[in-house]
Protein backbone atom coordinates (compact mmCIF):
# COMPACT_ATOMS: atom_id res chain seq x y z
CA UNK A 1 0.00 0.00 0.00
CA UNK A 2 1.07 3.44 -0.85
CA UNK A 3 0.42 6.41 2.10
CA UNK A 4 1.57 9.74 0.22
CA UNK A 5 3.09 12.29 3.00
CA UNK A 6 2.61 16.30 1.85
CA UNK A 7 2.98 19.33 4.10
CA UNK A 8 1.42 22.07 4.66
CA UNK A 9 4.69 23.93 3.37
CA UNK A 10 8.08 23.15 2.67
CA UNK A 11 10.78 22.54 5.53
CA UNK A 12 7.95 21.71 8.25
CA UNK A 13 9.16 17.92 9.06
CA UNK A 14 8.32 15.91 6.70
CA UNK A 15 11.44 13.64 6.43
CA UNK A 16 11.65 13.88 9.98
CA UNK A 17 7.88 12.37 10.75
CA UNK A 18 8.11 9.52 7.68
CA UNK A 19 11.65 8.49 8.49
CA UNK A 20 10.75 8.32 12.39
CA UNK A 21 7.75 6.27 11.05
CA UNK A 22 9.84 3.79 8.78
CA UNK A 23 12.12 3.14 12.08
CA UNK A 24 9.00 2.53 13.90
CA UNK A 25 7.50 -0.11 11.68
CA UNK A 26 10.87 -1.67 11.18
CA UNK A 27 11.29 -2.72 14.86
CA UNK A 28 7.82 -3.81 14.55
CA UNK A 29 8.72 -6.51 11.41
CA UNK A 30 6.44 -4.76 9.55
CA UNK A 31 8.12 -4.07 5.61
CA UNK A 32 8.36 -0.35 5.02
CA UNK A 33 9.95 1.38 2.67
CA UNK A 34 10.39 5.20 1.96
CA UNK A 35 9.78 6.60 -1.74
CA UNK A 36 10.90 10.52 -3.19
CA UNK A 37 9.42 11.36 -6.21
CA UNK A 38 11.11 15.07 -7.29
CA UNK A 39 13.91 16.16 -4.94
CA UNK A 40 15.06 20.07 -5.36
CA UNK A 41 17.90 21.53 -4.18
CA UNK A 42 19.78 18.38 -4.63
CA UNK A 43 22.91 17.77 -2.54
CA UNK A 44 23.11 13.94 -1.62
CA UNK A 45 25.24 14.88 1.78
CA UNK A 46 22.03 16.66 3.19
CA UNK A 47 19.65 14.83 0.99
CA UNK A 48 15.89 13.82 2.24
CA UNK A 49 16.23 10.88 -0.55
CA UNK A 50 19.32 9.92 1.50
CA UNK A 51 17.70 10.05 4.58
CA UNK A 52 14.73 7.97 3.29
CA UNK A 53 16.79 4.85 1.54
CA UNK A 54 19.12 4.60 4.84
CA UNK A 55 15.47 4.03 6.71
CA UNK A 56 14.55 1.62 4.38
CA UNK A 57 17.95 0.03 4.34
CA UNK A 58 17.96 0.49 0.47
CA UNK A 59 19.85 2.20 -2.37
CA UNK A 60 19.69 5.96 -2.90
CA UNK A 61 18.74 5.40 -6.28
CA UNK A 62 16.13 3.02 -5.88
CA UNK A 63 14.30 5.68 -3.61
CA UNK A 64 14.13 9.43 -5.47
CA UNK A 65 13.06 9.59 -9.09
CA UNK A 66 14.31 12.75 -9.84
CA UNK A 67 16.88 15.10 -8.54
CA UNK A 68 17.19 18.86 -9.57
CA UNK A 69 20.33 21.33 -8.60
CA UNK A 70 17.86 24.50 -8.14
CA UNK A 71 16.10 25.02 -4.98
CA UNK A 72 13.05 25.58 -6.47
CA UNK A 73 9.41 23.51 -6.83
CA UNK A 74 10.22 20.41 -9.40
CA UNK A 75 8.26 22.15 -12.28
CA UNK A 76 10.37 25.37 -11.55
CA UNK A 77 14.00 23.42 -10.89
CA UNK A 78 13.01 21.05 -13.97
CA UNK A 79 12.81 23.75 -16.31
CA UNK A 80 15.99 25.24 -15.33
CA UNK A 81 17.79 22.75 -16.46
CA UNK A 82 15.87 22.16 -19.83
CA UNK A 83 13.63 18.74 -18.62
CA UNK A 84 10.06 17.95 -17.60
CA UNK A 85 8.28 15.67 -15.18
CA UNK A 86 6.62 13.11 -17.35
CA UNK A 87 3.31 12.46 -15.85
CA UNK A 88 2.44 8.49 -16.78
CA UNK A 89 6.49 7.64 -15.69
CA UNK A 90 6.84 9.20 -12.39
CA UNK A 91 2.83 7.63 -11.48
CA UNK A 92 4.18 4.14 -12.90
CA UNK A 93 7.84 5.00 -10.93
CA UNK A 94 6.02 4.83 -7.84
CA UNK A 95 3.84 2.00 -8.69
CA UNK A 96 6.56 0.18 -9.40
CA UNK A 97 8.99 1.24 -6.25
CA UNK A 98 5.86 0.11 -3.84
CA UNK A 99 7.44 -3.15 -3.67
CA UNK A 100 6.95 -3.06 0.47
CA UNK A 101 3.90 -3.88 2.05
CA UNK A 102 3.72 0.02 3.18
CA UNK A 103 5.16 2.73 1.05
CA UNK A 104 5.41 6.03 2.38
CA UNK A 105 5.76 8.22 -0.38
CA UNK A 106 7.25 12.11 0.33
CA UNK A 107 6.46 14.44 -1.81
CA UNK A 108 8.12 17.91 -2.19
CA UNK A 109 7.25 20.89 -0.57
CA UNK A 110 3.45 21.17 -0.30
CA UNK A 111 0.13 19.70 -1.59
CA UNK A 112 -0.27 21.40 -4.21
CA UNK A 113 3.57 22.04 -5.21
CA UNK A 114 4.12 22.05 -9.43
CA UNK A 115 5.41 18.85 -10.89
CA UNK A 116 5.45 20.48 -14.58
CA UNK A 117 3.40 23.01 -15.94
CA UNK A 118 0.01 20.87 -15.78
CA UNK A 119 1.08 18.55 -12.78
CA UNK A 120 0.43 19.34 -9.62
CA UNK A 121 2.01 16.37 -6.68
CA UNK A 122 -1.92 16.28 -5.92
CA UNK A 123 -2.31 15.24 -9.17
CA UNK A 124 -0.31 12.02 -8.93
CA UNK A 125 -1.56 11.12 -5.57
CA UNK A 126 -5.07 11.41 -7.16
CA UNK A 127 -4.04 8.83 -9.91
CA UNK A 128 -2.16 6.45 -7.64
CA UNK A 129 -5.56 6.42 -5.50
CA UNK A 130 -3.64 6.95 -2.06
CA UNK A 131 -4.68 7.87 0.87
CA UNK A 132 -2.40 10.80 2.71
CA UNK A 133 -0.79 11.53 5.62
CA UNK A 134 -0.75 15.40 6.31
CA UNK A 135 2.42 16.80 8.26
CA UNK A 136 2.69 20.12 9.45
CA UNK A 137 4.51 22.41 11.97
CA UNK A 138 3.88 23.67 15.30
CA UNK A 139 5.02 27.43 14.64
CA UNK A 140 2.31 30.33 14.66
CA UNK A 141 0.32 30.42 11.07
CA UNK A 142 -0.04 26.37 11.09
CA UNK A 143 -3.93 26.07 11.58
CA UNK A 144 -4.70 28.33 8.96
CA UNK A 145 -2.74 26.21 6.50
CA UNK A 146 -3.39 22.83 8.32
CA UNK A 147 -6.75 23.06 7.44
CA UNK A 148 -6.31 24.61 3.94
CA UNK A 149 -4.27 21.87 3.22
CA UNK A 150 -6.88 19.54 4.68
CA UNK A 151 -9.70 20.83 2.77
CA UNK A 152 -8.01 20.58 -0.81
CA UNK A 153 -7.14 16.75 -0.12
CA UNK A 154 -10.89 15.88 0.82
CA UNK A 155 -12.16 18.11 -2.28
CA UNK A 156 -9.74 16.01 -4.32
CA UNK A 157 -11.15 12.71 -3.06
CA UNK A 158 -8.62 11.87 -1.44
CA UNK A 159 -9.07 10.25 1.90
CA UNK A 160 -6.50 12.12 4.67
CA UNK A 161 -5.53 9.65 7.05
CA UNK A 162 -3.79 11.28 9.60
CA UNK A 163 -2.14 15.08 10.62
CA UNK A 164 0.82 14.39 12.11
CA UNK A 165 2.26 17.90 13.70
CA UNK A 166 5.44 18.02 14.11
CA UNK A 167 6.97 19.47 17.58
CA UNK A 168 10.73 20.34 17.56
CA UNK A 169 12.65 21.02 20.73
CA UNK A 170 12.61 25.13 20.23
CA UNK A 171 8.99 24.83 19.63
CA UNK A 172 7.04 26.72 22.07
CA UNK A 173 5.19 24.02 23.81
CA UNK A 174 1.79 25.88 24.57
CA UNK A 175 1.93 26.98 21.02
CA UNK A 176 2.18 23.67 19.53
CA UNK A 177 -0.59 22.10 22.58
CA UNK A 178 -2.76 24.83 20.96
CA UNK A 179 -2.54 24.28 17.57
CA UNK A 180 -3.05 20.66 18.19
CA UNK A 181 -6.47 21.34 19.85
CA UNK A 182 -7.52 23.95 16.96
CA UNK A 183 -6.82 21.58 14.56
CA UNK A 184 -7.90 18.42 16.10
CA UNK A 185 -11.64 20.03 16.84
CA UNK A 186 -11.53 20.75 12.99
CA UNK A 187 -11.04 18.11 11.22
CA UNK A 188 -12.43 14.70 11.58
CA UNK A 189 -8.87 12.62 10.88
CA UNK A 190 -7.07 11.70 13.72
CA UNK A 191 -3.92 14.67 14.82
CA UNK A 192 -0.73 13.35 16.95
CA UNK A 193 2.12 15.53 17.76
CA UNK A 194 5.46 13.80 16.33
CA UNK A 195 7.55 12.74 18.12
CA UNK A 196 5.47 12.31 21.61
CA UNK A 197 2.71 10.43 20.04
CA UNK A 198 4.74 8.31 17.06
CA UNK A 199 3.59 5.37 18.05
CA UNK A 200 -0.54 6.37 18.21
CA UNK A 201 0.37 7.79 14.60
CA UNK A 202 2.23 4.76 13.36
CA UNK A 203 -0.51 2.81 14.55
CA UNK A 204 -2.85 3.99 12.84
CA UNK A 205 -0.82 4.28 9.37
CA UNK A 206 -0.89 0.27 10.12
CA UNK A 207 -4.26 -0.31 10.11
CA UNK A 208 -5.05 1.80 6.89
CA UNK A 209 -2.55 -0.27 5.36
CA UNK A 210 -4.13 -3.86 6.88
CA UNK A 211 -7.85 -2.88 5.40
Amino acid sequence: MIIAVTGTDTGVGKTFVTTHLLASFRRCGLDAIGLKPPETGWSEATSDARALAAASGRPLTSTVYRTFALPAAPAVAAAAEGKTIDRALLVDWCRAGAAARLTLLEGAGGWLVPLGPNLLFADVVAELGAPVMLVAPARLGAINHTLLSAESIVRRGCRLLAIAVSVRADDDPELAASNLREIEARVEAPVYAVPTQLEQLASTLQVAADL
